[in-house]
């Protein structure tokens, strides 16, 4: 299984790029999304995702949202899998190779699901 995973980072969030590229090393396919960071922020990220192999480097001028970020990585993504990731996090040695053991293409995970009533159909959410 080829694992995606998608950040948006913002603003000024260089101090987080170490722990953030330490956790996803090992992963098929990486993809970040610059959504107006900051200079020093912006060229962290370039430089950090240009040593990381199969990461993608996407650049905002504008801050276009989370979700619109998060949409925008989903239409880059290659993988049967697709992990979107928060930019904050840094991870227990391992985990990345736990989530490709245990995750299934096709499936909905997530730290809560729910179920919400949209036009009539039950939708799941997370």
């Amino acid at each position: 299984m080829k694992l995606s995973i998608i950040s948006p980072f913002s603003g000024s969030t260089g101090h987080l790029i170490a722990d953030y590229f330490a956790a996803v090393q090992g992963a098929h396919e990486v993809i970040i999304i610059d959504n107006a960071c900051d200079a020093p922020t912006a060229d962290a990220l370039q430089t950090a995702a240009a040593q990381l192999d199969g990461c993608k480097y996407i650049r905002n001028e504008t801050n276009i949202g989370f979700a619109a970020a998060n949409n925008q990585g989903y239409a880059a993504a290659t993988g049967d899998a697709i992990m979107f990731l928060n930019s904050d996090i840094a991870a227990a040695p391992g985990w990345l190779g736990v989530v490709q053991h245990d995750v299934r293409p096709g499936a909905l995970y997530g730290p809560s699901l729910g179920h919400q009533l949209v036009y009539g159909e039950w939708w799941p959410y997370l």
